[in-house]
């Protein structure tokens, strides 16, 4: 037995002496573990931290994605807009150019319909004026014999008695001579 407590405190004391040599690297070992699990954490943490800012980047990409799509389809409609302006602006202005082209014409054409109808006018006016000249003429004329007729036949009589006094007068001198 006493085999035994020598093998016994043998192995307790190979125990103690392996525990002794054990322990101090064992606590090494612990205080890297402890160490190594800190910054796991720590590690974890910054891969929570960097999952959440890859989350708020996705985000933030893809909000900027629907604003680059949606300026890409406002840049495209402003260009066709444009484009649709420009087609207007030349629409205008050739309907502008023929408008004006169209108001000349009207202006030439009334200006000649204007000296046609005016040289119309005149000459009715005169022929008419000449007409109304002619018949007041007659009328003046048949007014004017009528007012003279009186005067004539007056006057035809005082010639006629004249030349009796005068005839009369001259046989009386021719007399006398």
């Amino acid at each position: 037995m006493i085999e035994v407590l020598i093998a016994a405190a043998a192995a307790s004391i190979a125990l103690l002496l392996g525990w002794a040599l054990w322990a101090r690297p064992l606590a090494a070992s612990r205080a890297e573990r402890d160490t190594a699990r800190a910054e796991a954490a720590e590690l974890n943490a910054e891969v929570s931290r960097q999952q959440g800012l890859r989350g708020g980047h996705a985000a933030e990409v893809l909000g900027l994605q629907k604003d680059l799509t949606r300026l890409e389809s406002a840049e495209t409609e402003r260009v066709k807009l444009s484009s649709e302006i420009a087609a207007l602006k030349a629409t205008q202005a050739e309907r502008d150019a023929s408008h004006v082209r169209q108001l000349e014409t009207l202006k030439a054409n009334f200006a000649t319909l204007a000296g046609q109808a005016l040289e119309t006018a005149q000459t009715q006016f005169l022929q008419r004026a000449e007409a109304r000249f002619a018949e007041q003429q007659t009328k003046s004329e048949t007014g004017l014999k009528a007012l003279l007729q009186p005067v004539a036949e007056t006057l035809t009589r005082y010639e006629g008695e004249l030349k009796k006094v005068e005839k009369a007068r001259d046989e009386a001198y021719g007399e006398l001579k």
